[in-house]
């Protein structure tokens, strides 16, 4: 059983958090995300501030003062896209892995979006991640498409499944 978790946006404030749990992804999972580790250590403190000052609405789960699992909402950009969002970075501990925060994160990414009038999110993942598949379609994402070779980490191709989840219906 985990302790209580408590799912909220993160503010500048949490950017040193955010960079410790994110570098922790980039390490643990590099062909699960576009950005790398060996790059992203290397940022200053300032980059990861500005990173959430931004447009995307970042989400933090925490245990008790530990950040335990990211999320990243950015609402399409223009008058014709603002209705689709995309997310990005979902990311869970493995101490904290299985407990139901990846979902909590996808439902409050949800919430967020729907009250922005947000119709549809959209998310990739890579194909050789069974278990982040499965938990997207328990959720009601729907694939699509496929981006083959989406990523190349040392020698392995990744191809990425692009999967859609209709707020609206």
């Amino acid at each position: 059983m985990r302790n209580e978790v408590c799912i909220r946006e993160l503010t500048k404030k949490d950017a040193a958090a955010y960079r410790t749990l994110r570098l922790q992804a980039l390490k643990e999972f590099p062909e699960a995300f576009g950005a790398s580790y060996e790059t992203s250590k290397s940022l200053e403190d300032s980059i990861w501030e500005q990173m959430l000052s931004s447009s995307t609405t970042f989400f933090g789960a925490f245990s008790g003062s530990q950040m335990v699992g990211t999320a990243n909402l950015v609402r399409g950009g223009s008058e014709k896209t603002m209705h689709r969002g995309d997310l990005y970075g979902l990311y869970v501990s493995a101490k904290f892995s299985g407990t139901g925060i990846g979902r909590e994160l996808l439902n409050a990414a949800f919430c967020k979006a729907k009250s922005i009038g947000i119709l549809q999110v959209h998310i990739g993942v890579t194909a050789i991640n069974p278990s982040a598949i499965a938990l997207y379609e328990k959720v009601g994402f729907e694939s699509y498409g496929t981006k083959p070779r989406n990523l190349i980490v040392g020698d392995n191709e990744i191809d990425e499944y692009l999967m859609v989840k209709f707020l609206d219906r």
